[in-house]
C-alpha cells in the first residue's frame, strides 16, 4: 500500500501523533524510521514522494503498528526496504525537471540544451525544460510547476539564489532531489551544487592581472547578473587577491547582466566618461566580445589593452586568437557531472554534496591544446 505525503515532517508529525513515540527525519531524504520496542519501521522515500508501506506491518487508517511487526526480524525488515527501493529503481521513464533561468544567454542555452539532449539519449529519462526569461518570478513558478508535474529530480540554476532559496529548500524539504547547476543558493537544502570554483577564478584572475600590469594599473571590472552566486563570488575572489597587489585598483565594476549588448552600452558610457583603466576583468566571453566592439568603434585598438574573461566559447576562442582577449579561464556548464549526479540519485546511490568543476587558464600558449566549451 501507499501513503502520499507531502514531506518527510508532515510524516513524522503524523507518526508522532499516532505512535506517541519519536520519530526521525533525516534530511537526506534516504529513510524515515520510527521506534517502537526494539524494532523499527522503514519507511523508503520514493522520487515520486509517495511512501511505500507494506500492509501486514501497518495498519494505514489508524497508522499504528500491527503485533507481527514487533516480532519480525530486524534483517528480514532491512531487506524489504531495499528491495522496495529496488523495485522503484527499476520502473522508468523517469522524469527530470531543468528549470532554466533564461535561454537567451548563449551559455545558459548551451547548458540547457546540452543537458536536455545528452539525458534524452537514454530512453528511460524525459527532460522537461522550462525558461524564466530572466525572470526570478517566473522561475519560482516554474520549480513549483515541475514538483506539480511529479518530476523525480529537479535541476537549476537559480537567478537569484537569496529570493529562490526558500523556494528551492521547501522542494528539497518535500523529498525532491535537487541538482544545482552553477549557480547555488543561501543554504544548503539541496541534493548536490555542481560548478567550478569562481571565487578562485577570480583570484587567479586579479593575480594573472596584477603580473600582467607589473603590479601597478587601474583595472575596469565588467560584472555578469548582480543576483547571482556566480556573480558574486568571481567578483569576492578577485577583490581579495587585488588586496594583497598594494599599487592595484579597480575604478568601476558595472553590471552587464552577461549580455553582448548591454557591455556595448557600458563600455561607450565608460569611455565617454573619459575614465581612465589599464585593463578589463569580464565575467563572460559574450561581455567580453560586447566590449571589444565598443573599443573598436572608439577607435581603441583591443590588442594594446590586457583583457580577462570567463567562459571560452568558440567565439571567445576566436577572440583569444587575434590577441583581442589577453587570458580567459575557461567555465564547463557541469553537464556531465550532472547527468551523472542525476542517474546515481535514481539509483539510489550518493552523491557528494559539492561537486568543483575543474576551470583551466587559456592563453596563446595553450590555446590549441583545449576545447571550447561551447
Amino acid at each position: 500500500m501507499a501513503q502520499t505525503g507531502r514531506g518527510f515532517d508532515k510524516t513524522a508529525h503524523v507518526l508522532n501523533k499516532r505512535l506517541d513515540r519519536p520519530c526521525k527525519a533525516n534530511q537526506a531524504g534516504r529513510s524515515l524510521s520510527a521506534q517502537w520496542g526494539a524494532s523499527r519501521v522503514f519507511i523508503n522515500p520514493i522520487f515520486d514522494r509517495k511512501y511505500v508501506l507494506t500492509a501486514m506491518f501497518i495498519n494505514i487508517p489508524g497508522w499504528r503498528i500491527s503485533r507481527p511487526m514487533r516480532t519480525l526480524p530486524a534483517i528480514v525488515m532491512m531487506t524489504l526496504y531495499a528491495l522496495a527501493g529496488l523495485a522503484h529503481a527499476q520502473q522508468p521513464p523517469w522524469r527530470v525537471g531543468f528549470c532554466q533561468d533564461t535561454l537567451d544567454i548563449p551559455w545558459r542555452a548551451a547548458q540547457a540544451m546540452t543537458f536536455s539532449q545528452t539525458l534524452q539519449t537514454d530512453k528511460r529519462f524525459q527532460v522537461i525544460l522550462s525558461d524564466a526569461k530572466g525572470n526570478t518570478t517566473q522561475q519560482a513558478i516554474d520549480l513549483e510547476h515541475m514538483v506539480e508535474r511529479g518530476v523525480h529530480v529537479l535541476v537549476t540554476s537559480p537567478r537569484d539564489g537569496a529570493v529562490l532559496t526558500p523556494v528551492i529548500s521547501n522542494i528539497y524539504r518535500q523529498g525532491v532531489p535537487v541538482v544545482l547547476l552553477s549557480r547555488r543558493t543561501l543554504d544548503e537544502n539541496f541534493t548536490t551544487f555542481i560548478a567550478p570554483d569562481d571565487a578562485e577564478i577570480g583570484r587567479q584572475a586579479a593575480r594573472y592581472l596584477s603580473k600582467r600590469l607589473n603590479e601597478k594599473g587601474k583595472i575596469l571590472v565588467i560584472q555578469g547578473l548582480g543576483s547571482a552566486s556566480t556573480t558574486q563570488q568571481r567578483t569576492v575572489g578577485f577583490i581579495q587577491e587585488l588586496s594583497l597587489h598594494p599599487h592595484m585598483q579597480i575604478v568601476a565594476q558595472p553590471f552587464a547582466n552577461y549580455k553582448k549588448e548591454m557591455a556595448i552600452l557600458i563600455m561607450e558610457s565608460i569611455l565617454a566618461q573619459k575614465l581612465p583603466f589599464d585593463a578589463i576583468y569580464v565575467h563572460s566571453d559574450a561581455m567580453a566580445l560586447g566590449a571589444i566592439l565598443a573599443l573598436k568603434r572608439a577607435g581603441i585598438d583591443p590588442t594594446k589593452l590586457p583583457i580577462v574573461s570567463i567562459d571560452y566559447t568558440r567565439a571567445g576562442r576566436e577572440s583569444l586568437r587575434k590577441g583581442e582577449i589577453d587570458a580567459i579561464f575557461t567555465y564547463p556548464n557541469g553537464v556531465k557531472q550532472g547527468i551523472t549526479a542525476v542517474k546515481r540519485i535514481l539509483a539510489g546511490q550518493p552523491v557528494n554534496k559539492f561537486q568543483t568543476v575543474p576551470s583551466t587558464l587559456v592563453t596563446q600558449e595553450n590555446i590549441n591544446t583545449l576545447e571550447p566549451v561551447f
